[in-house]
């Protein structure tokens, strides 16, 4: 009874305090992404069919249903559903002999060694990073690839992606403002020194994403937004992963709480 609303409790959390007398709880939408950046300037992720290999060989639906308990989205592109722009569509499933193939055809059937950069403690939606870091390592394996975790606090990590000096890096983007261009700008144009920038991809998509930025018709935009996200997916440096739902736990007597996607509440519709 010390706390009336309780916020990233894991599935197993939730599932212990359901039913309990006096508790309730309740999910929320974000616009979170996760996702494992990769820096094309550490080689064999400057080849294309790697980063592609990487992406087949992940086990989305296990993530999703086994570690998530199904709190998730399943989404791989660069804008989140609730936005203009989400496309829905998810090529990537885990495919072991199609991810051996791509890495064949890019000469690095023997396999190779990499770092993933991982934050320490809870994530937002309630798995344990080290979880979802150990699962891809995991899959990983499957195809040759030798993946060693260096956890470190949040605020280290992201020091080290900013200067470029990641190779892999497990991470999460939240949208500034809920407009597909705080997403699409950071993701594809090296120049805003964001997420392009910290895997040095530099790629002429950028000048699309720009032009998307301006349109001002919602379809003309949206047709924008589907070609560079089609593009994106195949051809950056991204391994999206899903989207997370929130999950809360509440005193049963707290009235009013709705969780904003944009990642907050506003206290004065609460009460008890």
């Amino acid at each position: 009874g010390d706390a009336d609303i309780a916020q990233n409790l894991s599935p197993e959390q939730i599932a212990a305090v359901k039913g309990k007398e006096g508790v309730a709880t309740t999910t929320g939408d974000s616009l979170l992404l996760f996702y494992v950046g990769m820096n094309v300037t550490v080689k064999p992720l400057d080849n294309v069919k790697v980063r592609e290999a990487l992406r087949t060989a992940v086990d989305y639906d296990g993530i999703i249903n086994d570690l998530l308990s199904g709190n998730a989205k399943k989404v791989q592109g660069i804008i989140p559903a609730g936005l203009l722009g989400f496309n829905a569509d998810t090529p990537f499933q885990q495919d072991i002999n199609q991810a051996k193939a791509l890495l064949k055809e890019a000469g690095q059937d023997e396999g190779f060694t990499l770092e993933l950069l991982v934050p320490t403690g809870a994530a937002p939606g309630g798995v344990a990073w080290a979880d979802l870091a150990a699962k891809l390592q995991s899959d990983w394996a499957k195809i040759g690839v030798t993946v060693n975790i260096k956890q470190v606090a949040q605020a280290e990590l992201l020091g080290s992606y900013r200067a470029q000096q990641g190779q892999l890096v497990m991470i999460l983007w939240g949208p500034d403002f809920p407009d597909p261009d705080a997403n699409v700008g950071p993701f594809t144009d090296i120049n805003a020194h964001s997420i392009a920038f910290r895997n040095s991809w530099d790629d002429q998509i950028a000048e699309k994403a720009r032009e998307a930025a301006l349109i001002t018709d919602p379809a003309q935009r949206a047709a924008a937004y589907k070609e560079i996200t089609d593009y994106v997916l195949h051809n950056g440096p991204y391994i999206v992963l899903y989207q997370p739902t929130q999950l809360f736990g509440l005193r049963s007597n707290v009235k009013g709480f709705a969780w904003n996607p944009m990642g907050y509440a506003d206290f004065w519709t609460i009460s008890k």
